[in-house]
């Protein structure tokens, strides 16, 4: 789980441990992030990674109650009782980070020129749409990570 911001929006995303992308949010980007991680998680069970800025204790025990359990590092980096267990979270966040290093690189999501709220959405889910294809095209030829770049050469 993470987010960017563009042009006063601020983008989530659920991604799976393939890479794969299940479900993108606008949201504006002074909304807080706890708020739209509600709306993504609704109806779902199981585990979702997040940055240092899901770190909630009172909404964790809300979220487990429901059958999610949201893992964040704590919530300040100077004051962490366990760093070496939010070091681990970090290198697992490789992937999610990949994703969209992936979106604002090649994609160039950071640069859409959007008038309204409607082409934006548009550009954003086409992208989706290419990072699925690409992923799937990479995988069938045999590719394991997130290297889509591979795709160009084979």
């Amino acid at each position: 789980m993470d987010d960017h911001v563009f042009y006063g929006f601020r983008l989530h995303a659920l991604i799976d441990p393939e890479g794969r992308i299940r479900c993108i949010d606008l949201t504006p980007a002074h909304a807080d992030e706890k708020d739209a991680l509600e709306d993504r998680i609704e109806g779902r069970t199981g585990r979702v990674l997040g940055d240092r800025n899901f770190w909630s204790p009172d909404r964790q025990a809300h979220w487990r109650e429901n059958g999610v359990e949201v893992i964040a590092p704590f919530k300040h980096k100077s004051r962490d009782p366990n760093p070496r267990w939010s070091a681990l979270l970090s290198k697992l966040r490789v992937r999610i980070e990949t994703v969209y290093r992936q979106f604002t690189e090649r994609f160039k999501v950071e640069a859409i020129k959007a008038r309204d709220t409607w082409y934006l959405a548009s550009c954003l889910l086409r992208c989706v749409l290419s990072h699925t294809l690409s992923l799937l095209i990479y995988r069938e030829n045999g590719g394991k990570d997130l290297q889509l770049a591979h795709l160009l050469s084979s």
